[in-house]
Protein backbone atom coordinates (compact mmCIF):
# COMPACT_ATOMS: atom_id res chain seq x y z
CA UNK A 1 0.00 0.00 0.00
CA UNK A 2 1.65 3.50 -0.56
CA UNK A 3 1.18 5.88 1.53
CA UNK A 4 -1.04 9.44 1.49
CA UNK A 5 2.10 11.46 0.38
CA UNK A 6 3.27 8.86 -2.18
CA UNK A 7 -0.46 9.05 -3.68
CA UNK A 8 -0.41 12.85 -3.93
CA UNK A 9 2.85 12.50 -5.76
CA UNK A 10 1.33 10.31 -8.35
CA UNK A 11 -1.75 12.47 -8.98
CA UNK A 12 0.59 15.21 -9.54
CA UNK A 13 2.75 13.50 -11.97
CA UNK A 14 -0.92 12.46 -14.40
CA UNK A 15 -1.41 14.04 -17.63
CA UNK A 16 -4.60 13.13 -18.88
CA UNK A 17 -3.68 14.45 -22.61
CA UNK A 18 -0.65 12.55 -22.34
CA UNK A 19 -1.86 9.22 -21.19
CA UNK A 20 1.28 7.14 -22.71
CA UNK A 21 3.77 8.97 -20.45
CA UNK A 22 2.26 8.37 -17.55
CA UNK A 23 -0.42 4.96 -18.05
CA UNK A 24 2.30 2.85 -15.49
CA UNK A 25 0.20 5.63 -12.67
CA UNK A 26 -3.16 3.44 -14.31
CA UNK A 27 -4.27 -0.55 -12.79
CA UNK A 28 -5.28 -2.34 -15.87
CA UNK A 29 -8.29 -2.50 -14.95
CA UNK A 30 -9.39 1.36 -13.95
CA UNK A 31 -12.49 2.21 -13.88
CA UNK A 32 -13.34 6.23 -14.77
CA UNK A 33 -16.89 6.67 -13.67
CA UNK A 34 -18.33 10.42 -14.52
CA UNK A 35 -21.59 11.72 -13.18
CA UNK A 36 -22.83 13.92 -15.53
CA UNK A 37 -26.43 13.70 -16.16
CA UNK A 38 -26.82 17.20 -18.15
CA UNK A 39 -24.36 15.17 -20.54
CA UNK A 40 -25.39 11.79 -21.40
CA UNK A 41 -22.69 11.83 -24.06
CA UNK A 42 -20.40 12.16 -21.00
CA UNK A 43 -22.13 10.27 -18.37
CA UNK A 44 -20.98 6.51 -17.57
CA UNK A 45 -17.93 4.57 -16.79
CA UNK A 46 -14.55 4.79 -18.73
CA UNK A 47 -12.62 1.11 -18.20
CA UNK A 48 -8.90 0.47 -18.99
CA UNK A 49 -6.47 3.50 -20.64
CA UNK A 50 -8.74 2.85 -24.36
CA UNK A 51 -11.57 4.05 -22.17
CA UNK A 52 -9.56 6.86 -20.82
CA UNK A 53 -8.45 8.23 -23.97
CA UNK A 54 -11.63 7.79 -25.22
CA UNK A 55 -12.83 10.45 -22.27
CA UNK A 56 -10.03 12.70 -23.10
CA UNK A 57 -10.97 12.54 -26.46
CA UNK A 58 -14.65 13.25 -26.01
CA UNK A 59 -14.04 16.34 -23.94
CA UNK A 60 -11.40 17.89 -25.89
CA UNK A 61 -14.38 17.50 -29.19
CA UNK A 62 -17.16 18.74 -26.89
CA UNK A 63 -14.46 21.51 -25.69
CA UNK A 64 -12.89 22.20 -29.55
CA UNK A 65 -9.75 21.45 -27.59
CA UNK A 66 -9.77 24.02 -25.33
CA UNK A 67 -10.44 22.16 -22.30
CA UNK A 68 -7.83 22.88 -19.32
CA UNK A 69 -8.28 21.78 -15.47
CA UNK A 70 -7.10 23.94 -12.41
CA UNK A 71 -6.94 22.18 -9.57
CA UNK A 72 -7.82 23.69 -6.24
CA UNK A 73 -6.96 20.98 -3.37
CA UNK A 74 -6.67 17.69 -1.95
CA UNK A 75 -7.72 15.98 0.83
CA UNK A 76 -6.22 12.65 1.50
CA UNK A 77 -8.67 10.05 3.07
CA UNK A 78 -6.19 7.30 4.71
CA UNK A 79 -4.15 5.56 2.65
CA UNK A 80 -5.92 4.30 -0.57
CA UNK A 81 -8.76 7.91 -1.10
CA UNK A 82 -7.96 11.40 -2.73
CA UNK A 83 -10.31 14.16 -3.15
CA UNK A 84 -9.81 16.84 -5.34
CA UNK A 85 -11.61 19.77 -6.04
CA UNK A 86 -10.83 21.14 -9.22
CA UNK A 87 -11.89 24.43 -11.77
CA UNK A 88 -12.20 23.01 -15.46
CA UNK A 89 -12.76 25.76 -18.01
CA UNK A 90 -13.36 25.61 -21.71
CA UNK A 91 -14.39 28.10 -25.07
CA UNK A 92 -17.43 28.28 -26.36
CA UNK A 93 -18.44 30.09 -29.45
CA UNK A 94 -16.01 32.94 -28.40
CA UNK A 95 -16.50 32.78 -24.73
CA UNK A 96 -15.23 31.46 -21.82
CA UNK A 97 -16.99 29.22 -19.32
CA UNK A 98 -15.67 27.43 -16.19
CA UNK A 99 -17.15 24.99 -13.53
CA UNK A 100 -16.29 22.72 -10.43
CA UNK A 101 -15.39 19.51 -10.18
CA UNK A 102 -15.31 16.83 -7.38
CA UNK A 103 -13.31 13.99 -8.34
CA UNK A 104 -12.64 10.85 -5.53
CA UNK A 105 -9.30 8.72 -6.58
CA UNK A 106 -8.83 5.16 -5.08
CA UNK A 107 -5.07 4.60 -5.56
CA UNK A 108 -3.86 1.22 -4.41
CA UNK A 109 -0.47 -0.11 -4.85
CA UNK A 110 0.59 3.20 -6.42
CA UNK A 111 -1.76 2.78 -9.17
CA UNK A 112 -5.21 4.13 -10.22
CA UNK A 113 -7.43 1.44 -9.21
CA UNK A 114 -10.92 3.99 -9.98
CA UNK A 115 -12.31 7.14 -10.30
CA UNK A 116 -15.52 9.13 -9.52
CA UNK A 117 -15.79 12.34 -11.28
CA UNK A 118 -18.63 14.29 -10.66
CA UNK A 119 -19.13 17.97 -12.52
CA UNK A 120 -21.34 21.02 -10.71
CA UNK A 121 -23.16 21.08 -14.21
CA UNK A 122 -25.92 23.12 -13.15
CA UNK A 123 -23.01 26.08 -11.70
CA UNK A 124 -20.99 26.69 -15.16
CA UNK A 125 -19.91 30.56 -15.14
CA UNK A 126 -19.23 32.29 -18.30
CA UNK A 127 -15.92 34.34 -17.73
CA UNK A 128 -15.40 35.89 -20.19
CA UNK A 129 -13.92 39.24 -20.12
CA UNK A 130 -16.04 41.99 -21.92
CA UNK A 131 -14.17 44.45 -23.97
CA UNK A 132 -15.31 47.52 -22.50
CA UNK A 133 -16.60 46.49 -19.23
CA UNK A 134 -14.95 48.22 -16.42
CA UNK A 135 -14.53 45.79 -13.27
CA UNK A 136 -13.93 48.84 -11.28
CA UNK A 137 -17.18 50.05 -11.19
CA UNK A 138 -19.64 49.87 -8.84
Amino acid sequence: MTSADENLEILGEIDLSDLDSCAHFFADSIVWHVFNPASPDMHGDYEGLDGLREMHEKLQTMSQGTLETHPIGGLTIGDELLFTQTVVTFERGGRLFEYDAATTWRIVDGKVAEVWDIPAVYTVRDVTDDPGEDDDEE
